[in-house]
């Protein structure tokens, strides 16, 4: 997490920069997209993001395409602009905002573009899933940096971890069409989204999902975002599930995924009951892996999972940065997970709140902080002898669910009050 904060403050500064040290020090929309909820558990990200969207907002293009990066120089956005997952910044970081701030005049001032975006997706999409329909924007980037890029590891499959980018887009489409919609609701505007998200989630179920829940190209990021997306129908989603796990094993039971996958995953494996396997992955030191950075150094996530590898060296120097946070992404899930801590986006600005610890991967306690706009939210959870003790702090005027990991307990203390089965 030291590691991850300490990205966070070289970069976000200003603008969201991807890198404080190469040539393009731009604010990569894509790599803020994955990484908001992580920057908002570590920081008060209030007045910073609703500048950003200010920038979003004035690198749109005419047609409706949000900037790749913000600000953006003028002509630029006749090459970047409208990519998938970069693009969808535009959408997805207002969302995080409402349900951290709960800022409705956030919404409301970005309202107007965000439809501009995913109209303008829609009118290039006449089946409702995405094909490569524009010369500018060939979905080139796709899950960005996955396994495919790594050079000279021989034990990993070439071929294997870029999500098709036709599935990759439309999950986009279909989930930002969906948070849209969703903002409709909040604004009480009446507008068609809710009915398009609806068709973009068939769409892409009967292009790309087979009736055993696997998904075209078979990877772990197409599991992951179809997950985490929602985007499959309720008897699918075990399976999809079982089909990420499986889809590990070639890599040795490292992770393939890229930047807008990996967290994801992490996220997914948990929900679904794998969690000893997400606790493994985060306490790898193998390469692909957060541990083999920190050991290797890394006091900055790197760009690229294989930055820098043991007898072979360096990766691509013109583009091998050793301070990008977007794989570090992976402290919402060290929050959301570890800590427990679960924003309740039916009652934004953290009135409501569950707390829900999963304690594995040989950890006996954790404890931390979040400094909710509410006031602060505490967690310090320990497991001794079979015993799991949990304190909770939540903030006046709040209310919080609490689930405890394993057998209902027989005796509660709330306050000066103690409470038993």
């Amino acid at each position: 997490m030291a590691a991850i904060q300490w990205t966070q403050r070289g970069n976000l500064i200003g603008i969201p920069t991807d890198c404080p040290q190469r040539d393009e020090r731009l604010g990569w929309m894509g790599d803020i997209q994955v990484f908001s909820q992580t920057a908002i558990f570590n920081m008060d990200m209030a007045a910073f993001f609703t500048k950003f969207c200010r920038d979003m907002r004035d690198g749109q293009t005419q047609d409706g395409r949000f900037p790749d990066f913000a600000p953006i120089p003028h002509g630029a956005a006749s090459r970047f602009a409208g990519n998938p997952g970069w693009a969808d910044a535009g959408v997805i970081v207002p969302w995080r905002c409402w349900v951290n701030y709960a800022d409705r005049r956030l919404l409301a001032e970005q309202f107007d573009a965000m439809c501009r975006y995913i109209d303008w997706v829609d009118s290039l999409s006449p089946d409702h899933f995405c094909r490569d329909f524009h010369q500018l924007t060939p979905l080139t980037y796709g899950d960005w940096l996955n396994s495919d890029t790594f050079q000279k590891l021989a034990d990993f499959p070439k071929g294997k971890g870029q999500c098709p980018k036709d599935v990759y887009a439309t999950a986009f489409f279909a989930y930002s069409t969906g948070l849209l919609a969703k903002m409709a609701r909040i604004l009480g505007k009446q507008t068609h989204h809710d009915r398009l998200a609806r068709q973009i989630r068939a769409a892409f179920n009967k292009e790309f999902v087979q009736h055993d829940g696997r998904i075209k190209g078979d990877t772990q990021a197409g599991y992951a975002l179809a997950l985490h997306f929602d985007l499959l129908p309720a008897r699918l989603r075990p399976l999809a599930a079982r089909h990420l796990v499986a889809a590990m094993q070639p890599f040795g039971g490292h992770l393939s995924t890229g930047i807008q996958s990996t967290v994801r995953a992490m996220l997914e494996l948990t929900r679904w009951g794998y969690v000893d396997i997400a606790y493994d992955l985060i306490n790898k030191t193998t390469i692909p892996s957060w541990g083999y950075m920190v050991e290797h150094g890394g006091t900055t996530i790197w760009e690229r999972w294989d930055g820098f590898v043991e007898g072979r060296g360096y990766q691509n120097p013109g583009m091998n940065s050793f301070n990008h946070y977007a794989i570090g992404a992976v402290g919402e899930w060290m929050y959301r997970v570890i800590l427990g801590l679960n924003p309740d986006e039916n009652a934004p600005g953290w009135k409501h709140f569950h707390v829900r610890p999963m304690p594995g991967g040989g950890l006996t306690w954790a404890r931390g902080e979040y400094r909710s706009i509410r006031g602060p939210i505490r967690v310090a959870w320990e497991l001794t002898a079979g015993r799991f003790t949990l304190d909770v702090t939540v903030p006046p005027n709040t209310t919080a669910t609490v689930e405890l990991p394993g057998q209902p307990p027989r005796r509660v203390r709330a306050g000066r009050h103690v409470l038993t089965a």
